[in-house]
């Protein structure tokens, strides 16, 4: 994973394309009164109003809208008659994302990297642990945080909550800890103090006062923790590896990003077209899922593994092709129920993948149907051509980097165990969906951070006069068992929920589980 790092920044397209992407724009919104009777700031915030309605799938034709965006432009519109800075247009274009429910569909605020609280904290059932803090206050490690600056916590999540883009409380309490090191971030809400200083108030009495730093300026002790000695996870900055156990017949796949060489490649030809060679050369460094999952089932043969545990735990996701693959090891294709996604056509997704879009154009055209901007159209039901000239950039890739195994392939038929717990996200969380909907294994660990059904697949935005940017997602994925109805997360068969008491101690209580499940 260090090689992939390494060359994040020559095939890292979603970065790339953030910097060039082109300013939202709208005849319609722009011809009108109050556009041209607007601030800066609120012509800005009625183009995003109409980004957000003409893009996202929660608002599209038939779909039961989370709320008003008219009602929204009344009060943000008002709001920002006064308004003075580009921050304070984030804040108000935020406070209407955080009511989607979808964590993709956020602003990109500039945090300040270079202010930063000498903090980190963990988070259980609400409650803020020290797990590192500046130096000078090392006699605060793992103790409890009741009020910051004289506020107390719920006041402190319900102020976050606001400036958030979340899919559930577990998505909250999964980021916030991270976000909350930024002086930059708290100057979002209105628990920031004048001074800048952050003040906690522990639960022993005692209080500690923190100022932002630079990070050269930043010496930060953490809780000195060693994992015990019921541990397997490995190293975290490899995309996939595996372990077989020596003394039980058990594998353990450590999945952490649903990245290898075949979705890079895919992700750069989707974005760019045509691979330059010195970017291949840059991709042959990084692993093929495709080979790794071979090479992992045949040593499971060979030491005849009758149980296959599949850490999930903190994998973000990436591409869903890489959880579809390992699911065919472990059912056909042809046996399993697919999820279904929908997707909106609209003017976004035309700007920011062109030559797909006509290809849909063209799709549509021949079969006599509307290229609509409000419609959610199955995707499964778009068929574009593999060859030739109007064929996608990517499909050598696809071919060649995502083939599942053939029928002669014998799939695993023992005992599967998935691991989940709040840092499990986007394409991670759909595997672990799928799995469950289709009877595939047993789920331990903690209630998701994701839903089981959910919005996503982002695309890029930015507005003209301020520069304000973010994502915004465009699909709709439903899950393959509709009639487990659509809840916000998804609890495990087992539920082990990662406790502060075995954070602080090192314990991996689910694979403690493992081990005294599995004989």
């Amino acid at each position: 994973m260090s090689l992939l790092i390494a060359f994040a920044g020559l095939v890292n397209v979603a970065d790339a394309y953030t910097q060039n992407v082109q300013p939202y724009t709208s005849v319609r919104v722009e011809s009108s009164s109050l556009y041209q009777q607007g601030n800066v700031y609120q012509k800005d915030f009625l183009l995003c109003m109409d980004m957000l309605e003409q893009t996202h799938p929660a608002f599209a034709a038939g779909q039961n809208a989370p709320f008003s965006v008219d009602d929204q432009i009344e009060a943000g519109y008002e709001a920002l008659a006064e308004c003075q800075s580009k921050e304070a247009l984030e804040r108000c274009v935020q406070r209407v994302f955080s009511n989607l429910s979808d964590a993709h569909t956020t602003v990109s605020v500039g945090l300040d990297r270079n202010l930063i609280y000498p903090l980190n904290v963990f988070v259980d059932s609400g409650k803020p642990y020290i797990r590192a803090v500046d130096k000078v206050h090392a006699a605060a490690l793992g103790k409890e945080i009741i009020r910051m600056n004289g506020r107390s916590m719920n006041r402190i999540w319900e102020e976050f909550g606001r400036v958030m883009s979340c899919d559930n409380e577990n998505y909250f309490w999964e980021k916030v800890p991270n976000l909350m090191q930024f002086y930059s971030f708290w100057v979002q809400t209105s628990c920031s103090a004048p001074d800048s200083l952050l003040r906690l108030s522990l639960a022993d009495g005692t209080e500690i006062a923190l100022k932002p730093m630079k990070q050269s300026e930043l010496q930060v002790q953490w809780l000195n923790v060693a994992p015990s000695g019921h541990w397997i996870r490995g190293n975290r900055r490899q995309p996939f590896l595996y372990k077989i156990l020596p003394d039980r017949p058990v594998c353990y796949l450590q999945f952490n990003a649903c990245t290898d060489r075949g979705s890079l490649y895919a992700q750069y030809a989707q974005t760019k077209g045509e691979v330059p060679d010195e970017v291949k050369k840059q991709l042959e460094q990084v692993p093929r899922f495709d080979e790794f999952l071979r090479q992992m089932f045949r040593d499971m043969a060979t030491h005849q593994v009758k149980t296959l545990v599949i850490d999930v735990r903190d994998n973000g996701g990436g591409d869903s092709r890489l959880c579809q693959l390992l699911l065919s090891w472990l059912k056909p294709e042809v046996e399993r129920k697919q999820g279904t996604v929908w997707m909106r056509c609209s003017e976004l997704f035309k700007r920011q993948y062109p030559a797909l879009s006509e290809s849909f154009a063209r799709y549509f055209a021949e079969h006599r149907q509307v290229y609509s901007n409000d419609t959610l159209y199955n995707a499964a039901d778009i068929t574009l051509p593999e060859t030739g000239p109007e064929s996608s950039p990517i499909v050598a890739a696809l071919d060649t980097f995502f083939a599942s195994p053939s029928p002669a392939v014998a799939n695993f038929d023992g005992e599967v165990i998935f691991i989940q717990n709040r840092g499990t996200y986007s394409s991670a969380g759909l595997l672990v969906v799928e799995a469950v909907d289709n009877h595939i294994g047993k789920v331990i660990g903690d209630c998701s951070a994701y839903k089981p059904s959910s919005y996503g697949d982002i695309l890029f935005w930015r507005l003209p006069h301020t520069g304000v940017q973010g994502t915004v997602s465009h699909k709709l994925f439903l899950r393959p068992d509709r009639s487990q109805g659509t809840p916000a997360s998804l609890c495990p068969d087992v539920l082990i929920p990662t406790r502060w008491e075995d954070v602080s101690v090192g314990r991996d209580a689910c694979w403690e589980w493992v081990l005294q499940h599995v004989k």
